[in-house]
């Protein structure tokens, strides 16, 4: 008897018994912030901030990480002696003998666990701390403080010249020492600056970098003078030399570059963007450059800057969106990264904007925003170029964007801020509100939501004319996130989740099942709600919170800062790049007795017209591959609903136009031998 089948789409989330059910990391976006870097055997090392140490033995090409036995990953400096290869850390000092193979620690007698600078001077070893500078003369197997004479013993940076040893300090400028550290002395004579947060070498000539520029001294450092002529940028993080080139490595504005001595500094940024550069390293022919979103090099005195960050898998990824069929990811100083084959492969995407950390994005029609610490920017090619749009914002610092009805809203450090012409001007919408970090907006109806940082939850129905004070029930006022399904919203705080059923007045606990309490992030999608977690993974709900289920396998980042569907899978933006998961391991699809259908069809979509989401049904014949992709009055892609194999059977999906402003809109059934198109109107 031939056997029938009934198949539709049961939204429930469950974890399936399949083994291979699990997260996959995209490939990226890579990147770290790198530190420290130094060159050794022809590899090129790169202390990272979280990431530990990565080793690249190609000239930037791919990175390995090199983290055995390396129990702190926080990186500030590194040096090498003979043959062995130091690493200063926030936990301590550590030593490899096998070209960072393996590490070990080496802190006996070194009472201070910040470890910001290296130095060698022959066969001693100086370590620079927040509790001033130590010796070790046994390859750290040993150390000793040597203090006398330091006024200020918190110590940025350390540089040899000969037999002087200099040490830059926060708050008391420049020390030097002739005699190994027995006594210390100031020589800050002429020095504009007493923040020092770099020194180095050329020849006889020395130069510091610091809160007002680059300082020059030609006599081991007995006297000072400035030489900021043509630099942009007198915040410097970081300086550099190789032959007669000086480089000077600033906060925001990329690398300057001198052939003179400083007497005259030109940008050196090409292919750069606005980096905040952290380290310099010189390997061969080989200029590197650490800044927040990873490693840059330079085979040409800096003309020319190339990203070389491939493995390097530590960069803070805090936003993720889809938008035009393509993938964007919001990253903590490599600015927008861009993927068109859903993160099968990155790149950077960042023409036009000057600010480099990014925490949010948004899309109306053929515009897409991006909310950085610098404003708003916005483009009209899909993220290949940006121009600013923040007119009328005296709060650049954004931290979140929202759609609602054609109009956008931005959450600032101090302020809400509202646009009705697509980001060409804005309007402060703040009255009520106190002046502390909106993290989070959503809306319910005409109900405006705003979460603050430390403030609590904040209402208006008035579109921001006035506020007022939503947290009953709510333990903690710091709200990170939030997030409306269906009637309901949700508050993502550092003491767990919480719901309202109307409209904020009350709120109760929803965290029967989240094994930590520290929310990231809340994504609505149909009826499903998913939580990102601060180092404890990623969670689902099928009953609205009622009771979740941790979904992470196969997730080895577990600070998941941000979620979204895209293609058919659930992607993850975390502190160490993107992650993918199809969603049908979580949105299971169950099999029931009934008929099979004896034609193709797509079903004309219901409700229609429909605010915000609508339900699609369609029937299949036979298998096969299935793409069920949404299309906006442009034809330009806007969503995929389906793409993957399916059973012959008849199906049901949802369509959430929430982030879509009104208008017509066009969905296609396409298998491989059937093809079909539906109108539908969405009204707002």
């Amino acid at each position: 008897m031939k056997k029938s089948i009934y198949i539709i789409i049961f939204i429930s989330v469950i974890f399936l018994s399949r083994l291979d059910a699990q997260w996959v990391y995209t490939n990226g976006p890579y990147g770290a912030t790198v530190q420290a870097l130094i060159s050794k055997s022809g590899n090129m090392y790169a202390g990272t901030q979280g990431g530990g140490v990565y080793i690249t033995t190609n000239n930037g090409i791919n990175w390995a990480a090199s983290n055995s036995g390396l129990s702190a990953t926080n990186i500030y400096s590194l040096a090498v002696l003979g043959n062995n290869l130091f690493a200063g850390a926030y936990g301590g000092c550590f030593i490899s003998t096998n070209n960072g193979t393996s590490w070990a620690a080496v802190n006996s007698g070194l009472t201070a666990s910040d470890i910001h600078a290296l130095a060698v001077s022959g066969t001693n070893l100086f370590a620079g701390t927040y509790s001033g500078v130590f010796i070790s003369t046994n390859n750290g197997s040993n150390w000793t403080l040597i203090n006398n004479g330091l006024s200020t013993t918190t110590i940025q940076t350390l540089a040899v010249s000969g037999t002087n040893i200099f040490a830059g300090t926060f708050g008391g400028g420049i020390f030097l020492t002739t005699d190994n550290g027995a006594n210390w002395s100031p020589v800050n004579n002429g020095l504009g600056s007493i923040y020092i947060y770099s020194i180095v070498t050329n020849g006889t000539n020395l130069f510091a970098g610091g809160g007002g520029g680059v300082y020059f001294s030609s006599d081991n450092g007995a006297s000072w003078s400035t030489i900021n002529n043509g630099l942009l940028n007198t915040n410097i993080n970081a300086l550099g030399s190789n032959g007669s080139y000086i480089y000077a490595g600033t906060n925001g504005t990329g690398v300057f570059a001198s052939s003179n001595n400083g007497q005259q500094w030109y940008p050196a940024n090409s292919n750069m963007g606005s980096a905040s550069i952290s380290a310099f390293g010189v390997s061969g022919t080989n200029l590197f450059a650490g800044t927040q979103s990873g490693a840059f090099v330079s085979t040409n005195n800096g003309t020319n800057w190339a990203f070389v960050s491939s493995g390097m898998r530590y960069l803070l990824c805090q936003g993720i969106y889809g938008f035009a069929n393509n993938l964007y990811c919001a990253t903590w100083g490599g600015g927008v990264a861009m993927s068109t084959d859903s993160g099968t492969s990155w790149f950077n995407s960042n023409n036009g904007i000057t600010n480099s950390i990014v925490s949010a994005f948004a899309s109306i029609g053929s515009n897409l925003f991006a909310g950085t610490q610098g404003g708003v920017f916005k483009s009209t090619d899909n993220g290949l170029n940006w121009v600013s749009s923040s007119s009328g914002m005296t709060d650049l610092q954004l931290f979140t964007l929202l759609v609602n009805n054609n109009n956008l809203y931005a959450g600032a450090g101090s302020r809400v801020y509202y646009s009705s012409n697509s980001g060409s001007s804005w309007e402060n919408i703040s009255t009520g509100l106190p002046a502390l970090p909106v993290y989070s907006l959503a809306f319910i109806g005409n109900t405006l939501f705003a979460g603050l940082w430390s403030g609590g939850a904040y209402a208006s129905t008035d579109n921001g004319q006035s506020w007022e004070s939503v947290n009953n029930g709510l333990t903690s006022n710091v709200i990170i996130t939030l997030a409306v399904n269906g009637t309901n919203i949700y508050a993502g705080t550092t003491a767990g989740l919480f719901k309202s059923t109307d409209l904020g007045h009350s709120w109760n606990t929803a965290n029967s099942g989240l094994g930590v309490t520290y929310i990231l992030y809340i994504y609505s999608y149909n009826s499903y709600l998913f939580a990102g977690t601060w180092n404890g993974g990623i969670y689902s709900s099928s009953n609205g919170g009622s009771n979740w289920i941790n979904v992470s396998t196969g997730l080895t980042n577990l600070d998941d800062r941000a979620l979204t569907v895209f293609n058919s899978n659930l992607f993850a933006a975390t502190v160490g790049g993107v992650w993918r998961r199809p969603l049908s391991e979580i949105v299971s699809v169950q099999e029931i007795a009934g008929s099979v259908p004896d034609k193709f069809e797509l079903g004309q979509n219901y409700p229609n017209p429909f605010n915000p989401t609508t339900k699609i049904k369609y029937q299949l014949v036979n298998n096969g591959f299935v793409s069920l992709v949404v299309y906006d009055e442009l034809g330009r892609v806007i969503e995929t609903l389906i793409n993957e194999k399916q059973s012959a059977g008849f199906y049901e999906t949802t369509f959430d136009a929430s982030k879509y402003p009104s208008g017509v809109y066009f969905y296609r059934l396409q298998t491989e031998s059937f093809s079909d198109v539906k109108r539908m109107l969405l009204v707002k």
